[in-house]
């Protein structure tokens, strides 16, 4: 048993690495070719009770913790870092609603969430920037008994999402903010742009979506409409969390390719492992990995406790992010020739890792986030 995880947790691990050897390793390579969204392995994740873990048992989760949500996001992400980049969203997201939704909201839209019927993403990020807030151009205009949205978001990562939670400028009585809205992808004016071809995550569905006079009921304002963020905030410290478990996955699943393949190969008359830099690289990377892990999940384990801790959440994937980039790119180094060959499958997890850096926020705003903390 793992020295971080419990019996309970050591088991989800291990019906989330059969999924992930037996239906997604299989298929990574070509989604990651295809740039298609694995509609069918994500509905497989939602029947596993992946997509449910934030979610309470009375709304068809399990309400199995940010431990176990990292835990399944590194598995699947050893060999899909899209699938397990998709799994962050599906599963943080709803950790906001969870928190800091009505009742009706719960009702509403956990169930669907819980089950994959329904799959929701969050529409943050504007050519101003994610969190520069201050110069955000979507707005939310109080209309009689509701709102009306308009705006524009760029880079969302999407997949099939049906519900969409949207940041926006806010006023009330004289006050301004910024809060957040939850629109359906059917409404009328919600109109959803083309998807991006990016360096990494292909199969992800990144893209641009606009809002045209988009009414949205009083009810369906996610907390307090001035202060977004007090009530979306565990959504958004999960996600920092799970796209950190995301990149470990990321690092250990090229790693433990490149193991494998090092052990099998001659070079210079001798096994690749008697080579320096060879050994000394995988013994590099094996550190870092474990040290990673360590972060990772000792960071978890205080959020259960109740010990939520912000500035650890930005370590987390400020650290471990850039650290698999720099893990991927050194064992990317040890397969030569074919590391560049695409039909290898041995790139996308280089390609993978470095997209993490900027998603969910660059690691430089996460340091910077941590050098308010410490220096307040």
């Amino acid at each position: 048993m793992s020295y971080f995880l419990t019996e309970e947790q050591e088991l989800i691990r291990k019906i989330a690495r059969e999924f992930t050897q037996n239906e997604v390793e299989p298929r990574a390579a070509e989604i990651d070719a295809k740039d298609e969204f694995p509609a069918d392995l994500v509905k497989r994740c939602g029947e596993l009770g992946f997509l449910g873990v934030h979610i309470p048992e009375e709304y068809g989760g399990t309400n199995a913790g940010i431990t176990t949500a990292c835990v399944i996001i590194e598995e699947v992400s050893k060999a899909s870092p899209t699938l397990g980049g998709l799994l962050m969203i599906y599963t943080s997201w709803p950790a906001g609603i969870a928190f800091g939704g009505s009742k009706e909201q719960k009702e509403k839209y956990l169930p669907g969430l819980a089950s994959g019927e329904h799959l929701g993403t969050l529409a943050q990020t504007e050519p101003a920037g994610a969190m520069n807030i201050g110069a955000h151009e979507t707005k939310l205009t109080r209309n009689g008994h509701g709102y009306i949205l308009n705006g524009l978001k760029i880079f969302n990562t999407h997949g099939d999402a049906t519900v969409w939670l949207v940041g926006a400028r806010t006023s009330r009585n004289g006050d301004n903010g910024y809060g957040y809205v939850l629109v359906d992808k059917d409404t009328p004016g919600f109109e959803i742009g083309k998807n991006e071809k990016k360096l990494g995550w292909r199969g992800s569905g990144t893209g641009t979506v606009i809002f045209k006079d988009v009414h949205v009921p009083e009810e369906n304002v996610l907390g307090d409409l001035i202060n977004g963020a007090a009530s979306f905030g565990m959504g958004a410290l999960y996600g920092n969390l799970t796209h950190s478990a995301a990149s470990l996955g990321a690092a250990e699943g090229l790693f433990d390719k490149t193991l494998t393949y090092v052990k099998q190969r001659q070079l210079y008359g001798v096994p690749m492992t008697m080579l320096q830099p060879v050994s000394y690289w995988l013994a590099d990377a094996y550190v870092k990995i474990e040290a990673c892990r360590a972060l990772l999940y000792d960071t978890t384990r205080l959020f259960e406790e109740g010990k939520v801790r912000a500035d650890l959440a930005s370590a987390c994937k400020a650290y471990i992010c850039d650290t698999a980039f720099e893990i991927t790119s050194r064992l990317m180094q040890l397969w030569g020739g074919h590391a560049i060959i695409d039909d290898t499958g041995v790139n996308r997890y280089m390609r993978d890792a470095r997209t993490a850096l900027t998603a969910e926020g660059s690691s430089e705003m996460h340091l910077a986030n941590i050098s308010q903390m410490i220096l307040a």
